[in-house]
């Protein structure tokens, strides 16, 4: 949007700066708030509501529960800027966190929803799982993740790059789970799947890429040990350059039981020409179509059986790719957001004009 003359602002809540010189570079103006800690609210929420007031933007889009609550809570304070929620997930369970705030989150993102003039989610799924839980199913459309197909994009010399350094031989048959370590993303079944296929066929090396809690992370390392998987499974922690990662795998994983939308690394393996197995959540389904396995229910067998599967067949990456290059396009996320975020803008200046 800032690349097409948008005057884009940022508010962060923590200090991360992982696209910080990214969003930068593109005219994005990014401002983090210092928040301290999870119990930093008030003092917070005055420093939010400042600087939304220095800026006095036209929207106010907020994304994922703990923003959207902060933003709901607050908007009687931007003086009649309109503000839209962003869904990006659905159906999460809270049970799978040891965390009774993720569970509150959720029911209070729900009860403030009727404060956002308009909610965009990612996916079908995530509308869906949003009005059966109370949010107002008439101010909620559905805008899909775009994928940047330029930046994913089949490459020989990627894929080369990557398995020199990960590939033991040429002929190894390479599986990835892409994600935080999180309990959500569901790397345990991976691990089990992982170690029943690895009886039947020892030409196969599993990748876990992503980053999580040590003590979590540790966890899982152990418990693929515990599986026999020894050196067939590794953990490379941050890689950023995804592009090799997605060109180096023969085979992409979704192992997820809950709470995904839209699984943007879908899109980009495929965008890579990979080809995907993915558990039947959120709108994976809806990304792979008719060119990858989707499991309903997944199971360690089930997902053994399907890896097997694709590793056996030739697949067409540049039909893989054309599936997201004409379905998911970055072109279509930015039109469908800026005529919502337009029209919710005039709407309020209408209203303003006539009170």
């Amino acid at each position: 949007m800032a690349k097409r003359r948008h005057v884009v602002h940022i508010l962060t809540f923590y200090t991360d700066g992982a696209y910080e010189a990214e969003l930068n570079a593109a005219g994005v103006t990014v401002v983090c708030l210092q928040k301290k800690n999870r119990w930093d609210l008030l003092p917070f929420a005055r420093r939010m509501v400042a600087a939304i007031r220095r800026v006095r933007p036209d929207v106010i889009y907020s994304y994922m529960p703990g923003a959207n609550i902060l933003a709901a809570l607050t908007k009687p304070f931007f003086g009649g800027i309109p503000l839209v929620w962003g869904i990006r997930a659905s159906n999460l369970d809270p049970s799978i966190y040891d965390d009774w705030i993720v569970s509150v989150s959720l029911r209070f993102e729900a009860a403030l929803s009727h404060c956002a003039d308009r909610i965009i989610a990612n996916s079908n799924a995530g509308k869906s799982a949003a009005v059966a839980s109370g949010f107002p199913g008439a101010r909620i459309c559905v805008i899909p993740n775009g994928i940047d197909t330029t930046r994913f994009a089949i490459d020989p010399d990627a894929r080369r790059r990557f398995r020199e350094r990960y590939a033991s031989h040429s002929q190894e048959k390479l599986v990835g789970l892409v994600g935080r370590l999180d309990p959500m993303k569901n790397h345990d079944l991976f691990i089990h799947a992982a170690a029943l296929l690895k009886r039947q066929r020892s030409d196969v090396r599993f990748i876990c890429v992503g980053v999580g809690p040590p003590a979590y992370a540790e966890n899982l390392m152990l418990r693929a040990l515990q599986a026999g998987l020894g050196h067939s499974i590794m953990w490379t922690g941050k890689i950023d350059d995804m592009r090799a990662v997605y060109n180096g795998l023969d085979l992409l994983c979704l192992a997820s039981l809950t709470g995904e939308g839209f699984p943007n690394v879908v899109g980009e393996a495929m965008a890579c020409g990979t080809p995907c197995v993915v558990n039947d959540v959120g709108d994976a389904a809806e990304v792979v179509g008719s060119l990858g396995i989707v499991l309903s229910p997944i199971s360690k067998e089930s997902l053994a059986k399907a890896i097997e599967e694709s590793l056996s067949v030739r697949h067409d990456a540049r039909a893989l790719r054309a599936r997201i290059t004409e379905n998911f396009p970055v072109e279509r996320l930015y039109g469908e957001t800026v005529r919502v975020l337009t029209e919710l803008r005039k709407t309020h200046r209408g209203k303003d004009a006539g009170s």
